[in-house]
């Protein structure tokens, strides 16, 4: 079983505010995203460099997953010190920057209405649907509009949650920080794509890849930090009932 904590989930856990059980059959991953939040820390970033690396490789064993030549997420074996210095270099950060650029000046996010009326879906009523209701009413037109601008399925996720959140599906309230939140959350669905569970505390980004995981044939499942541990507690039990 694959596991991709969100980045709360990894500090919670580093701060000891949550437990993640550990058995033979779970096994956690992480990805550059994690590390480029990371860069977002204000105070003490050195210091709390050598402690994030730590514990992300204690949690995943060094279990990484990112893009291979071919632009499919793909896990490998990484230590998240060689992955923050290769994250660190100009180039890399002046790819995150046009990343960042063409998220926040994203035009249907500023035209949501322009985008319903295109689609011919109503406001009230995609605040009632489930990610599942929203991909089988809607799912073809919006995989059809989003793949019309993007090249990789990483900028799917992005322009999937972008739409889905103009639309008022799960929306991010507005402030200063929510569009480059929203492309962190994106990019953790995305390589969360590999496992079988992207476990996130998070409603919002939850819905939204649940939504995007359910358009696009994904198995993996977006899940509640407390609805993963019980989870794992009823498989136990039930490995535990089989063995006796």
């Amino acid at each position: 079983m694959l596991v991709y904590p969100d980045n709360n989930i990894i500090i919670d856990y580093e701060k000891r505010l949550k437990v993640l059980p550990f058995n033979k059959s779970i096994k956690y991953v992480y990805s550059y995203v994690h590390l480029e939040e990371l860069k977002e820390a204000k105070n003490n970033l050195d210091n709390l460099k050598n402690i994030r690396f730590t514990t992300i490789e204690n949690l995943t064993d060094g279990r990484c997953v990112f893009n291979s030549d071919n632009n499919v997420p793909t896990l490998y074996k990484a230590n998240p010190t060689n992955i923050y210095s290769i994250i660190e270099n100009p180039i890399s950060n002046l790819l995150s920057q046009k990343l960042h650029d063409a998220s926040v000046h994203w035009k249907v996010d500023s035209n949501p209405k322009f985008l319903m009326e295109k689609l011919g879906i109503k406001k009230i009523e995609i605040n009632n649907y489930t990610p599942e209701q929203i991909a089988e009413k809607h799912g073809n037109l919006i995989c059809f509009f989003v793949e019309q601008t993007c090249n990789c399925k990483q900028e799917v996720f992005l322009s999937c949650f972008n739409i889905l959140n103009a639309l008022g599906f799960w929306q991010d309230k507005i402030n200063k920080g929510s569009t480059m939140n929203r492309l962190y959350d994106a990019n953790h669905a995305y390589f969360a794509s590999t496992c079988d569970y992207f476990v996130t505390n998070d409603r919002n980004t939850r819905n939204k890849a649940n939504c995007v995981y359910k358009m696009y044939g994904y198995n993996t499942k977006a899940i509640a930090y407390k609805d993963f541990i019980e989870t794992i507690n009823m498989s136990d039990t039930n490995k535990s009932k089989s063995n006796h």
